[in-house]
């Protein structure tokens, strides 16, 4: 097998296994910094939500719909995330010759 076979097939896979949930963790956490950090010269959901309270003295429907849409979105990525992982994760049904060797 060349050596970018190996890279390509058997490298590579088991490096992005251990990298998922270190992944995910950094996704999330940039998710929810959002609120604080501006994204990409778009107006943030804070400032939205802020700016809809000054305009119709409504803070609290305002800051809830925007804490509804991060916890919606949270829990979206994290389930995503979730099922990444088990779909990666070994199978654990089989049995090692030792095991079998040792029972009889």
């Amino acid at each position: 097998m060349s050596p970018m076979k190996a890279m390509l097939y058997v490298v590579l896979p088991q490096a992005f296994k251990n990298i998922i949930p270190e992944m995910a963790n950094m996704f999330l956490t940039n998710l929810k910094m959002t609120s604080v950090l501006n994204v990409i010269g778009l107006s943030e959901l804070f400032m939205t939500a802020k700016t809809v309270g000054a305009n119709y003295y409504k803070y609290f429907e305002s800051y809830l719909i925007i804490a509804v849409i991060y916890f919606v979105l949270c829990f979206i990525f994290n389930r995503l995330f979730l099922l990444l992982e088990k779909k990666l994760e070994p199978k654990k049904d089989y049995v090692l010759a030792v095991e079998y060797m040792d029972n009889q």
